[in-house]
């Protein structure tokens, strides 16, 4: 069960962890070192802390978080024992990327029969389910293509999302600070209209940042000088084109006369695809080394 304890250097009120009862801790505040204990604390001979304590004991209330809100902060281990030598999310991330690769191989297999079946009026007819019956759209080729990107996609967007949320929530192990989003905003920003098009990058974005191992660990919110990433960028504008090009292509199936039209769209969608999961491979390998390595820089401190 976590509690609250005061600093005895600057005052401010820390949720402790479980497992850090005893051990000693950095405040993520003012930095000072101290044994903390979830019914007090015991400072280091080295920062005497008996006017902060007193303090504590004589007005409770002073230290305590606004009714409604919690503070962001947190103690901080001071080596970094109590986690992990391997970071969570390892088997996750190799998963999200096999699943990612599966998907630009259905795309690529898609555009290869999608350019086919444009080029051959036999190779379409080989697709066209119905052919002879009196059906409205029945004498327009499917690709069977279609049905295995499904497949693939519906697993591979929640493996994702599932991700990101884990890598979000890595930041807080760090110590991070001044962080503007939350894991869980990290999924639900995928699913708010309009504010989808361009919030997940943004959030993408700043976990690239707050994942930078070059970042000092003071002051905690240093990681905001980092700079963004750059195949974040290119994946996330290639998804959206790929996305508009898909929609695109899907009208255009439903006029006959625009089958011509509708096969060129498809084919743009599903390249773009291509390079939209191939960008995503990166962003996830990159950001789970990014973080790797920050966890390897702070528990050598």
């Amino acid at each position: 069960m976590e509690s609250f304890i005061p600093c005895p250097s600057c005052g401010r009120r820390v949720r402790l962890p479980e497992g850090l009862d005893g051990r000693e801790v950095r405040c993520p505040d003012c930095r000072t070192v101290f044994t903390a204990r979830s019914d007090g604390f015991t400072a280091r001979p080295s920062s005497p802390a008996s006017a902060p304590e007193e303090a504590f004991q004589k007005e409770p209330d002073r230290f305590s978080p606004p009714a409604g809100r919690r503070y962001d902060a947190e103690v901080r281990p001071l080596s970094y024992e109590a986690l992990s030598d391997q970071l969570p999310g390892q088997g996750l991330a190799l998963v999200v990327m096999v699943f990612l690769a599966l998907n630009a191989a259905a795309d690529v297999g898609a555009t290869i029969l999608d350019a086919a079946m444009m080029a051959s009026p036999a190779a379409a007819a080989a697709f066209t389910p119905g052919r002879g019956q009196a059906v409205a759209g029945a004498d327009e080729p499917l690709n069977p293509m279609n049905c295995v990107q499904f497949i693939i996609y519906v697993p591979t967007g929640i493996l994702f999302l599932i991700w990101m949320h884990r890598s979000y929530k890595n930041l807080t192990l760090f110590g991070v600070r001044g962080l503007e989003y939350s894991p869980g905003w990290a999924v639900g920003a995928f699913f708010v209209p309009i504010l989808n098009l361009f919030r997940p990058c943004q959030i993408a974005q700043e976990m690239w940042r707050a994942s930078d191992p070059d970042a000092p660990p003071d002051p905690p919110d240093a990681w905001q000088q980092s700079s963004n990433s750059g195949v974040i960028g290119v994946w996330w504008g290639f998804w959206l084109v790929a996305t508009v090009f898909g929609y695109v292509a899907a009208l255009m199936s439903r006029h006959g006369d625009m089958a011509q039209e509708g096969f060129i769209a498809s084919i743009a969608s599903d390249a773009l695809w291509v390079v939209a999961a191939l960008m995503a491979i990166l962003f996830v390998k990159q950001t789970r080394d990014r973080q790797v390595q920050k966890l390897q820089t702070l528990k050598e401190e």
